[in-house]
């Protein structure tokens, strides 16, 4: 019996969920100082409503993203799933934080972030490289 081969959509799906589940569990037991950001990337800051707003056009947008792009590829599929896990577990957050995102790896006193911000930049740099690469 021949096993079917691990489609895109389960390899989007499964970086997704783990990206939201190590996002969320490091949070839990992170020992450091967290902060709790109300803006969005880049500090922007908008009327909580119009966060949340924003946060889940986004989502939608890498969710298109995927479903019309969903046939270039394993490379894709798990740079859409970093893109979108990154961004539903801020959203999350923003639910469970009164419409803030917990931040808390520190850059050289430079920024602090979290998991999640992380992989999102990962997951748009391995799309970057795809295109870039004309695969």
């Amino acid at each position: 019996m021949r096993r079917r081969p691990f489609s895109t959509l389960n390899r989007f799906i499964l970086t997704a969920v783990l990206t939201i589940g190590v996002a969320q569990v490091l949070r839990w037991f992170w020992p450091g100082d967290i902060f709790y950001n109300p803006g969005l990337a880049f500090s922007w800051q908008l009327p909580s409503l119009a966060v949340l707003i924003v946060s889940g056009g986004f989502l939608a947008l890498v969710g298109w993203w995927f479903y019309t792009y969903r046939l270039l590829g394993p490379i894709w599929a798990v740079a859409g799933g970093m893109i979108f896990g990154g961004g539903a577990s801020n959203l999350l957050e923003r639910f469970m934080f009164d419409g803030k995102v917990a931040d808390y790896i520190n850059f050289f006193n430079l920024t602090t972030t979290n998991l999640a911000d992380l992989v999102i930049v990962v997951g748009i740099g391995l799309a970057l490289k795809r295109i870039w690469n004309h695969q």
